[in-house]
């Protein structure tokens, strides 16, 4: 449809929706049409566009769904009763770049992390190592972020999601135990890192935040090339502070 036939085609309908409702009418119907919606623009220094986050809490042996929630609803048997096997300390640097409008920034993180525990393998067989074993992660992708809103002028939450890559030096714990099984690799996998923000609104730049660090393959989605043969790899309940500056 060309671009002439489009305009005269919304212009007739303008009107027929003006004729019922004719306390809308305008000049011209193209002025309903905001301009930009969307106000891409470079997020200024003055709105401290980066942040720092220290994190450390414990490794899941559940999936993602049960991770969002801490494992709250996993049942007293569930991976023989190991509902968490190793744990995680890191810290990522966020950086904020386009302010989209509505609240919402494009950013990018980046970050590392250590995790370690006893669990050598966990849990359709548990293997236990005779010392604590250490593999380190690291991170980075993009970040779609929600400055979020103040609740009775007492907190204030936002949130944010960062998706991308993960790639680590080894396996433990509940990842290594699906490797296993399925004779696949984890050293690189998609990451998925959703979290909630909460601050104090007299002091804006110190955040508590809570997040789930996901890893996995995206074997059960279709859209998306799977890596390393796997569906769940690892997840993280983790809560940290941000400072942004």
């Amino acid at each position: 449809m060309g671009a002439f036939a489009f305009k005269a085609k919304f212009t007739y309908a303008a009107f027929v929706f003006a004729s019922f409702y004719p306390g809308i009418a305008c000049c011209d119907p193209f002025d309903l049409i905001p301009a930009n919606p969307f106000k891409f623009e470079l997020v200024q220094p003055s709105s401290k566009p980066n942040s720092i986050f220290v994190f450390g809490g414990a490794m899941s042996t559940a999936g993602f769904a049960d991770a969002l929630v801490a494992n709250a609803f996993m049942g007293p048997h569930a991976a023989q009763g190991h509902h968490f096997d190793n744990s995680i300390v890191g810290a990522a640097y966020d950086r904020d770049l386009y302010s989209l409008g509505h609240g919402l920034i494009l950013g990018a993180e980046v970050g590392a992390a250590d995790r370690f525990g006893d669990y050598q393998s966990c849990c359709t067989t548990i293997v236990m190592s005779g010392s604590t074993i250490h593999t380190g992660e690291f991170w980075g992708g993009p970040q779609i972020r929600y400055t979020g809103v103040d609740v009775f002028n007492m907190i204030h939450i936002g949130g944010a999601v960062t998706v991308g890559l993960s790639a680590v030096t080894g396996s433990i714990g509940r990842e290594e135990d699906r490797v296993a099984s399925l004779h696949a690799d984890a050293h690189l996998l998609y990451y998925l890192g959703p979290e909630i923000d909460l601050s104090i609104p007299s002091f804006p730049g110190v955040e508590l935040v809570l997040k789930v660090q996901h890893r996995s393959g995206a074997k059960a989605l279709p859209f998306l090339p799977t890596l390393g043969r796997l569906e769940e790899a690892y997840n993280g309940d983790v809560i940290g502070i941000r400072y942004r500056f």
